[in-house]
């Protein structure tokens, strides 16, 4: 059942108790929600309205500090029913088994699980998704001997495509409103969570729709799934009984926040028989994106103490075509002065190159790297969050470890030439927001761990230290891996429900 709580004057949730209470409609929340066993008395809850509103992704805004001062916190996800699915791009991929592994050079890596226990996943994960049986494979013919053949430094990654991108507002509306177990209510916000006198489990939590409604709503358990920024915003805000906020006895909640920089790093120029290869490449009409993506293999990252990474390697359509494009001859005379030149290369190069790189990787766990709650308060009183995105400098030397060895193997096989980026190749490099910006995948604040010294939820994603309080989402990765995390997101949600399914 699906209802608008702003439409209620009287409390909808009095003397009524649910098995199990949601907290975010978005994929983890609404996965978990169709996931659990109908026997189940559900509630899920919304912030957000059936459609985009500016009053409710207001509720988004917050400061952002450290690497990135324009980090667009405000739109850092979708504030509505179907969350973040629906503005997400689709492109899907399995962490690897060394994403989950402890690696020595890489501070605070390891999860306490591992890929093992979620491949029984990958077939409903897919169904979720509306994801195709097999990867899509989108290299070009004549690149055999540098992108489709593993060597010692990386390997090809076939991604899988949802396209159009699976939208779980439209896909599961129908479903949500005839659910008789599932009761689904949108422009019901979060504002407090009150716990039991032993401060052992959540006894209750406090609702409020945009029309001043404030409601009281009680479940066995609760499972908070509201992104990885706004998880930890609300368990800092929810002060009251424990000064440092919920599940934050060792000052871990909202810390190692991480997303995947995306690095433009170099360009390339082809020779003549690889620039055809690009030219007759056929782009599957399953796919968003027509790119060949790399990745390093384990004993490269290993040998070169670096993180996980892909690159991805595309054209510039225009330069291959048979004929000049208008847009190739306008740019070339737009670079014919200095003046128009500095404009145009803030956001491209004048040279005539057939294609560029572009980096994404993963970014080592970093605690000064967090998530805090400012002076300035919501609608609700709630403080707003601080987003500090903050690096460490093997972030940065990943960036130049991955692409050097691959513009030697270019030049070596005869495929063309690779011009780096100067600021990749100084010495003393350091992202700027010229060349580098964030994936939107917000990941690591509220991390999953061995203990409550290392982290906030343990391996069953449950808050250390209070019995009936979950939590899923990408918030709980300990490290991000170099995929997006959709698909991740999605099996570990579906492993989730089956723990509390038991």
């Amino acid at each position: 059942m699906l209802y608008n709580l702003n439409m209620f004057s009287h409390d909808p949730f009095k003397n009524k108790r649910f098995d199990i209470c949601i907290i975010g409609a978005g994929i983890a929340g609404i996965t978990l929600a169709l996931s659990l066993d109908t026997k189940f008395n559900v509630l899920l809850l919304e912030g957000g309205g059936m459609d985009y509103s500016e009053e409710s992704q207001e509720l988004y805004r917050g400061e952002s500090t450290g690497f990135d001062s324009s980090y667009p916190i405000k739109h850092r996800g979708g504030r509505w029913l179907g969350g973040s699915s629906n503005l997400w791009a689709g492109r899907c991929h399995p962490y690897t088994d060394s994403d989950f592994k402890k690696r020595e050079y890489i501070q605070y890596s390891g999860w306490p699980i591992s890929k093992k226990d979620l491949d029984p996943y990958h077939e409903k994960t897919r169904e979720i998704l509306d994801l195709p049986p097999k990867t899509q494979n989108v290299f070009y013919k004549g690149w055999t001997d540098v992108v489709e053949k593993p060597n010692e430094y990386f390997s090809p990654l076939d991604f899988m495509y949802s396209f159009p991108p699976t939208n779980f507002k439209i896909k599961y509306e129908d479903t949500l409103r005839k659910s008789k177990n599932i009761f689904c209510y949108v422009n019901a916000n979060l504002t407090d969570m009150a716990l039991n006198e032993e401060l052992s489990d959540v006894s209750a939590i406090q609702v409020r729709n945009y029309k001043e409604g404030v409601f009281e709503a009680y479940a066995d358990t609760f499972v908070l799934a509201a992104g990885g920024i706004e998880n930890p915003r609300l368990l800092l805000n929810f002060n009251k009984q424990l000064s440092k906020g919920i599940g934050n006895d060792n000052d871990l909640v909202g810390r190692f926040f991480s997303d995947h920089p995306h690095s433009h790093i170099a360009y390339f120029l082809l020779e003549d028989d690889a620039a055809d290869a690009f030219l007759n490449k056929e782009k599957p009409e399953t796919m968003q994106y027509a790119t060949s993506v790399l990745t390093p293999t384990e004993k490269f990252q290993d040998k070169e103490k670096m993180e996980n990474y892909i690159l991805r390697v595309t054209p510039n359509t225009f330069v291959f075509s048979k004929s000049v494009h208008f847009r190739h001859k306008l740019k070339s005379i737009i670079c014919a002065t200095d003046i128009t030149r500095n404009i145009v290369e803030k956001y491209t190069s004048c040279e005539d190159y057939e294609g560029y790189f572009l980096l994404l990787q993963e970014q080592e766990p970093n605690p000064k790297s967090r998530v805090t709650l400012g002076e300035e308060r919501d609608r609700f009183g709630l403080k707003r969050p601080i987003v500090n995105w903050t690096f460490v400098e093997n972030d940065m030397q990943t960036a130049k470890k991955a692409i050097i060895p691959f513009a030697k193997s270019f030049a070596a096989s005869g495929m063309g030439r690779v011009k780096i980026d100067d600021w990749v190749l100084q010495k003393n490099i350091q992202f700027d927001t010229k060349h580098t910006s964030g994936g939107f995948h917000h990941m690591g604040t509220t991390r999953m761990a061995h203990s409550p010294k290392e982290g906030v939820v343990d391996k069953n994603t449950k808050v250390f230290g209070i019995g009936n309080l979950y939590i899923a989402g990408s918030s709980v990765f300990p490290t991000g891996g170099c995929a997006n995390p959709t698909y991740t997101i999605v099996q570990m949600t579906l492993r989730l429900a089956d723990h509390l399914n038991v």
